[in-house]
């Protein structure tokens, strides 16, 4: 389905400011060009050294010998030392050969390297170098505040104002695993300014000094939000492999064990299971390189099928149904709660074709999202309200789907108390167009209310597992959630490029009936099994 509201005939979309993705990959470029140049340049500065080296030396043993031959001779007045050689250079080595002015072979390089470092990279249009121009005068800037609230880190974020940046000030928020508590956005008149209120996996303030040094680089340009990002150092690439299928219990399990028996190691994983299907995405890679051949390639995705019970279709076909398996190779940065969001989308759209094609709503014991919107003829602003369960991701999943949706948010108030979130947003269509009709207004509650079930189950038990980055503990850890008799309905592993430490955070339910799990004694002894902690609300631990 196309979620793009699109505008009347004859009004076009405004190309005149970049994005932020596309200033970041401007910067990106720019900075490799200048350092490929700066290489270039030592390099060959070193080289004209040796060849002024090797000259001189050349001119004095020539020198010399000509001096003792002259002295020898007598055959002239003057003394020999005073005597030029024939064919001597004045002076060390240089390019021109006495054909103008001397010029040194590094002088010529440097500029033509600094030529090259300076040229514009300019996009199809000719315009990306003059559309990032105040991104680059004026680049976004992080502040964090620790003492304005006592519950919660104050996160304020400075930046002129480009499409996409609130959806990729909250993605960052996201991957680091934080929740946004309270936040108030605004960005109009050109300008971008946010105060987010986040709190860590437990509710509570960020106090770890890795987690805030990483909060006030989320917007830097080598953000190392995961190993796939090459500023990390170690990681030549990364596998990312996509996954809709059936949801049964034990299916991670079996996946996580089947790409360990691969020899690959698992950095980033992340599950959501809704109505029967389930939406899996993980990265990983051998030794920090990835699966590059499309054999090995092809023989991955052939076992993660057999892992899960695929019925092999004609050749180059990788479904049953709407279940899918795709294994790519990525050697640039992997933002991949972006991609997990547009997963969970595919699987949203299979169960919802699996229900006659209408969008999925709450049935029976589950809570229903109240969404209203309304066209205010003053501000000329459409006002959209959500009221959901307060849950993690909640923020990202809604601002993602606006962005889907070609609304841009101009005024935002977020507000949740760990029970209820209320999301207010003031939007317009990315093209300018008012949002005013019935119909569009419908459309964007309707795909509101489907963003907000794209989180973990309201009755689940969290648990958390943090440790080392081990290969094979992801499967290790799912196996025994399995024979203790959970499911995992809701999953988020992340490692941390840097310190190579691993923090997983899993929701499980009874894997009999799905209900829910109260914390009891029983929970405690597995949980000392894995190494984990209750973060749940009611059965967490002092």
């Amino acid at each position: 389905m196309d979620l793009q509201l699109r505008a009347p005939k004859g009004i076009p979309k405004s190309k005149s400011l970049a994005t932020y993705e596309q200033w970041r990959e401007h910067e990106r470029q720019m900075k490799r060009s200048q350092s490929e140049a700066e290489l270039a340049l030592a390099k060959q500065n070193k080289e004209d050294q040796m060849l002024n080296n090797l000259e001189e030396h050349h001119s004095r043993v020539r020198l010399r010998q000509h001096s003792n031959a002259s002295s020898t001779s007598g055959d002239s007045g003057i003394p020999g030392y005073m005597t030029k050689p024939t064919g001597l250079r004045n002076g060390p080595y240089t390019p021109n050969k006495g054909k103008g002015p001397p010029l040194s072979r590094s002088g010529s390089r440097r500029s033509s390297a600094q030529n090259s470092s300076a040229a514009p990279l300019l996009d199809e249009n000719g315009m990306l170098e003059y559309a990032t121009l105040e991104l680059r005068v004026h680049p976004p800037s992080v502040k964090i505040d620790n003492t304005l609230e006592e519950g919660s880190t104050v996160v304020i974020v400075d930046s002129a104002n480009r499409p996409g940046t609130l959806v990729e000030v909250v993605e960052r928020l996201t991957e680091l695993g934080l929740g946004v508590r309270n936040a108030q956005i605004s960005s109009d008149g050109g300008w971008f300014v946010d105060v987010f209120h986040v709190t860590n996996i437990e509710g509570d303030k960020v106090t770890d000094a890795r987690t805030l040094e990483r909060i006030e680089n989320i917007l830097e340009l080598n953000f190392d939000i995961s190993p796939g990002v090459p500023s990390a150092g170690k990681f030549g690439g990364m596998n990312v492999i996509e996954m809709v299928l059936m949801d049964d219990p034990g299916l991670l399990s079996r996946v996580s064990a089947a790409i360990t028996r691969c020899q690959l190691n698992i950095y980033d994983t992340l599950l959501w299971a809704h109505k029967g299907y389930a939406a899996v995405l993980l990265t990983a890679s051998e030794s920090g390189e990835p699966v590059r051949s499309d054999g090995d390639l092809e023989a991955l995705t052939r076992r993660l099928e057999r892992e899960v019970g695929m019925e092999k279709e004609a050749e180059g076909g990788r479904e049953m149904g709407a279940c899918s398996i795709q294994v790519d190779c990525c050697f640039d940065a992997v933002y991949v709660e972006k991609r997990f969001y547009r997963l969970k989308m595919r699987a949203m759209g299979a169960i919802e074709a699996a229900a006659g094609g209408g969008v999925s709503g709450g049935g029976g014991d589950e809570e229903v999202a109240l969404v209203s919107s309304r066209f205010d003829h003053q501000t000329r602003y459409t006002t959209l309200h959500v009221r959901a369960r307060d849950r993690n991701q909640l923020l990202f999943d809604t601002v993602c789907t606006l962005s889907d949706l070609g609304v841009d948010v101009f005024h935002a108030t977020i507000d949740a108390d760990g029970e209820t979130a209320n999301l207010e947003f003031f939007v317009k269509s990315s093209s300018g167009l008012e949002i005013k009709s019935e119909k569009e207004m419908k459309y964007v509650r309707e795909r509101l209310g489907v963003a907000t079930q794209l989180g973990a189950p309201a009755g689940a038990l969290c648990l958390q597992v943090a440790g080392d980055d081990r290969k094979g503990e992801l499967s290790r850890t799912t196996s025994i959630l399995h024979e203790a008799g959970f499911h995992i309905q809701y999953c988020t592993s992340r490692t941390d490029p840097v310190s190579s430490k691993t923090c997983s955070v899993f929701y499980v339910v009874r894997a009999e009936d799905g209900g829910g799990v109260e914390y009891c004694e029983y929970v405690k002894q597995c949980c000392k099994r894995i190494g984990a902690k209750c973060v749940s609300l009611k059965g967490r631990e002092e």
